[in-house]
């Protein structure tokens, strides 16, 4: 007969074995979520390894925010990842002088520092796409206009293999 020590012991085991499994599933699932929301956004489907190594989102209960979620892709899966018919539509980095420090600054006064300082505008090769999210045209440089308020904002930046999904709602 088992004592009463010992079932208490193997429940407590069954409990945490359990309980780490859920967090694992809650980790991956969120994981897959952040790949697919990029993958929804662009029509650009990540490579199966595709890791996320940043994730901020600030979004509040109204839907206002920002977030950043940053993939590393390995040098191996790239090429295959870049050739995609979709990537014929974004254009080649690096922003120009007058995007870029409109970028940085409406990024900044809305963001977090965390946030500002892991999105790379500087990229000097690779890809980027800015559009609204409503798909009303951007009114290039006047970050003013309200077509800048619902932005997404993609950069691929093949000197570091790294993908940034950046989304402003306000």
């Amino acid at each position: 007969m088992i004592s009463k020590g010992t079932k208490y012991v193997i429940v407590l085991f069954i409990v945490i074995g359990i309980f780490s499994i859920l967090i694992s599933l809650y980790i991956f699932s969120n994981t897959q979520k952040e790949i697919r929301w990029f993958e929804d956004e662009f029509a650009i489907k990540l490579p199966q390894k595709a890791e996320v190594i940043f994730s901020e989102d600030t979004h509040g209960a109204m839907g206002d925010g920002v977030s950043l979620y940053i993939y590393q892709i390995s040098s191996y899966d790239m090429p295959e990842f870049l050739n995609q018919s979709n990537i014929s539509n974004w254009h080649y980095l690096p922003l120009n002088s007058e995007l870029l420090l409109g970028l940085q600054g409406m990024i900044k006064g809305v963001s977090s520092e965390k946030i500002t300082s892991s999105m790379n505008l500087s990229a000097q090769k690779g890809y980027f796409y800015i559009k609204n999210r409503y798909n009303k045209p951007l009114k290039f440089y006047n970050f003013q206009d309200p077509s800048f308020k619902n932005i997404v904002i993609g950069i691929i930046d093949l000197d570091k293999n790294k993908i940034y999904y950046f989304t402003l709602d306000i």
